[in-house]
């Protein structure tokens, strides 16, 4: 391997544990792994049958520095560098780079090379034995998009909870405590101080305000993962979800569910429970709607859920703005099982979010 001939006269040791070439064509060509050879000079004289069944090209085409053609263009000055390091210290080297496919794609490449040295012990060039890693840098990628994607549910599961704690409870304590401090100082005062009945409906108040401070972290608590989804399944979460709505929100909204339903596993079950919450949501801050249709659906595939509003309908030009509705979440929870999730205007009126979620598809865990 190499761009040009760089072998340096500076004198190298051989490593103390050299061993006799034993890297004969006839053995090579057998191998599975794709294997080239290197002189002296870096330039590579040999590539086995392995190399040129992969790469689609000839022997003539590779030695010297053909090879490099290969090699893809933002790959090629960083793989020679290395090289070049490795040859002049006459030491071992790990590579990965991008190599052409007979097919024209370019492939990820491990490329384990070695110094060779004669039985006497004089250097004589390089061996370097490759794999083709694809499938296992594809899956690094995946788990990647897959550790940035919980990422984002998460940040939009933690802005969620800290709106709702800021809005419900962090207003009703602090009523209360106004309410109590109030009653505090005119209990101390000596000037003029509260009568019973005075102190107890103080107290009253307060009462009822922590109350609602209650209640506000009950609701909050059955928003991030109701009772109902563990226990009966997310049928009925559905629908204890869209009353819910339909009572805080005062629009109609009808439910569609199958008949016979095989209940997701609880990763899937969720993530539907809260792509639904979210697009009502929307419903309510956004569209001005009077109705929602909400439709659950099993196919071979997996499960679709719809959820059209009647309302004046998403703007064209804020189709593919994710972000500005806030239905990343809603996408982001939808990808972490292979998913995905469709807005669009309705047919007259309104908006449509189409949720898929394949069945066999497991989520990317990372080890």
């Amino acid at each position: 391997m190499g761009a040009k001939p760089f072998y340096s006269a500076t004198s190298h040791a051989p490593p103390e544990q050299s061993n006799a070439e034993t890297d004969s064509p006839a053995l090579l060509d057998v191998l599975p792994v794709l294997v080239w050879r290197s002189g002296r000079d870096a330039r590579c004289d040999y590539f086995n049958q392995a190399w040129l069944e992969f790469t689609g090209r000839r022997l003539d085409q590779e030695v010297g520095e053909g090879w490099i053609e290969g090699v893809h263009p933002d790959d090629r000055a960083r793989c020679v560098r290395d090289y070049r390091k490795a040859f002049d210290a006459r030491t071992p080297f790990v590579l990965e780079y991008r190599l052409r496919h007979r097919d024209g794609e370019y492939r990820c490449i491990r490329d384990l090379g070695r110094p060779r040295f004669t039985a006497s012990g004089e250097f004589s060039g390089y061996i370097g034995g490759c794999i083709d890693v694809t499938d296992r840098a594809r899956a690094e990628e995946a788990l990647r998009s897959h550790a940035l994607r919980l990422n984002t549910v998460r940040e939009e599961d933690r802005r969620s909870i800290a709106l709702n704690l800021h809005d419900e409870l962090g207003q009703a304590l602090t009523s209360a405590k106004i309410d109590l401090s109030l009653l505090e100082r005119a209990v101390q005062s000596r000037k003029r101080r509260p009568s019973g009945a005075h102190i107890l409906r103080e107290i009253r108040s307060a009462k009822r305000t922590i109350d609602k401070a209650i209640g506000g972290l009950r609701r909050i608590a059955a928003e991030l993962r109701p009772a109902v989804l563990n226990e009966l399944g997310l049928a009925a979460a559905i629908e204890w979800l869209v009353k819910d709505f339909e009572r805080h929100a005062r629009i109609k909204c009808k439910v569609a569910l199958p008949r016979r339903f095989a209940e997701p596993d609880k990763e899937r079950a969720t993530a539907l429970y809260r792509i639904l919450q979210e697009a009502l949501t929307n419903v309510a801050r956004h569209a001005g709607a009077k109705t929602v249709d909400i439709a659950l659906k099993e196919d071979q595939g997996g499960y679709v859920l719809e959820i059209r509003d009647d309302g004046v309908g998403i703007p064209e030009h804020r189709l593919k703005d994710w972000g500005s509705l806030g239905l990343t979440g809603m996408r982001e929870r939808a990808l972490t099982f292979d998913g995905q999730v469709a807005i669009g205007r309705g047919p007259g009126s309104g908006t449509i979010v189409t949720a898929s979620i394949p069945r066999t598809a497991a989520p990317l865990v990372p080890t």
